[in-house]
């Protein structure tokens, strides 16, 4: 990886170079992790890709 940061999402694995960008995953994660659970299904696997702006 050399010198740039790494964050990888808890929720998807996804890896993001900036912290703020993962925390924003993580937190999509979470909430959609919440209401599958109040639904009883089984959250989304493949979500696309968002671009944050973050270099």
């Amino acid at each position: 990886m050399g010198t740039m940061n790494a964050y990888e999402c808890e929720g998807c694995q996804e890896v993001y170079t900036s912290y703020r960008a993962m925390m924003l995953c993580e937190e999509s994660d979470f909430a959609d992790a919440v209401a599958a659970r109040k639904n009883h299904v089984s959250p989304r696997i493949m979500r696309p890709m968002h671009a944050w702006g973050d270099g």
